[in-house]
């Protein structure tokens, strides 16, 4: 018998688990669509998702969230600037930019530059990621990030870093967030287990030096 004890959270509620999302094969043609629930269930079905990534102009640095302590998967995670699935019909990037603009409160040019499938388990929920990840890059000026309207039922907070230090995997600090204007210790641990393969995919078409 599947655990859906996740769902006795009340905030699981507002976090949309009877939305459809798309079933691929490996290959990511979508074969079927199942609830966000259904497909996060036990060992997880392969499903379509996305994952923003956002570079400043003029410094090369990554934006990341800390996600939500509310998120019914992976909550107060490090992660990427935004990421979700598309709906049943929605073209992947039009998708990405719908999330960006709900999350973020941000309308910029998005690029697809590659693709990884990854399966992870979340601790606090047992609901498993098993997505075929579609990387999309952007850039957003330093004027505009201090404009970002981030949704606090989405996001706790936000952080510009080096990419090449989340590459590296060691503990790195950050002296003033965006929203919260603290400073954090960031860890391996305390990333999100897509994004340094997804990282790794921008790698490849910009200019982060990890050695």
């Amino acid at each position: 018998m599947e655990d859906k004890s996740v769902l006795q959270n009340p905030a699981a509620d507002k976090q949309n688990l009877g939305d459809m999302v798309n079933l691929v094969d490996i290959r990511g043609n979508i074969v079927s669509t199942a609830t966000k629930l259904d497909a996060h269930l036990g060992e997880g079905q392969l499903h379509l998702a996305f994952s923003v990534f956002l570079f400043t102009k003029s410094s090369n640095k990554v934006v990341l969230q800390k996600r939500a302590s509310n998120k019914y998967h992976f909550p107060g995670k490090w992660a990427n600037a935004c990421c979700s699935h598309p709906r049943p019909g929605e073209e992947v990037v039009e998708a990405a930019q719908r999330r960006l603009g709900e999350e973020l409160g941000l309308n910029t040019s998005l690029q697809e530059i590659g693709n990884f499938i990854y399966r992870a388990r979340c601790e606090q929920s047992s609901f498993v990621e098993y997505e075929f990840d579609h990387v999309i890059m952007g850039v957003v000026s330093e004027e505009d990030l201090l404009e970002l309207n981030p949704s606090r039922t989405e996001i706790e907070d936000l952080v510009v870093v080096e990419p090449e230090s989340l590459l590296k995997g060691e503990i790195f600090s950050v002296e003033r967030s965006l929203v919260l204007k603290k400073e954090y210790q960031i860890s391996y641990s305390d990333i999100a287990p897509w994004v340094l393969p997804a990282l790794l995919v921008c790698e490849k078409r910009i200019n982060i030096h990890s050695a």
